[in-house]
């Protein structure tokens, strides 16, 4: 047996600095793994604790020819959830009724089924639907109308972006009053 060889058989079975590998070996990359995922998993639970993770509410607001508005909404919810929204008008003149057009696949997708006040009237125009209320108190007042339900627990999770209208005449005008809104749906 050469010398060469009986050091190497020394270097295999009794390894020495120079014989160990500069990588960092399985162990060293499943530690570093474990790690990355326990700071991950404490950023969840940290974030879900300061309530960023679950239903929040948001407010959209316009004025125009009808007077001021305000839209308070769900802006992220999860299905099976109660839901709504509640429409602030403030006319700018004296008005018996005021008429909110909403798209019917909004109502559908919220699962809204009641309206606070009662509408006078509802119909539908293609894809909207027309609900007229009472309006009540004098010019300048506000009041509210709300709009709930429950989201559908088959709701797939994602974006929706609706809007509600205040219509000035009878028919779809650029007098409109409108408020844009979105609704996230998260599992």
């Amino acid at each position: 047996m050469s010398a060469r060889s009986e050091h190497d058989e020394i270097l295999r079975r009794f390894p020495t600095v120079e014989s160990v590998s500069r990588r960092p070996g399985p162990g060293r990359v499943d530690h570093v793994m474990r790690r990355i995922g326990i700071l991950l998993l404490m950023v969840v639970v940290v974030v879900g604790c300061l309530g960023l993770l679950g239903p929040r509410t948001a407010t959209a607001s316009g004025s125009g020819a009808p007077g001021e508005a305000a839209l308070e909404y769900d802006a992220v919810t999860r299905p099976g959830l109660d839901s709504g929204f509640t429409v602030t008008l403030t006319p700018d003149d004296d008005t018996d009724t005021a008429v909110l057009v909403v798209a019917h696949s909004t109502l559908e997708r919220l699962g809204i089924e009641l309206y606070a006040p009662e509408p006078l009237a509802q119909h539908s125009e293609g894809d909207q639907v027309v609900l007229e209320f009472p309006a009540r108190g004098e010019p300048g007042e506000s009041f509210d109308v709300r709009f709930s339900g429950r989201i559908p627990t088959t709701q797939a999770a994602g974006r929706h972006r609706w809007e509600v209208a205040w219509r000035t005449g009878a028919d779809t005008s650029a007098d409109d009053l409108i408020l844009d809104a979105t609704t996230w749906t998260v599992p």
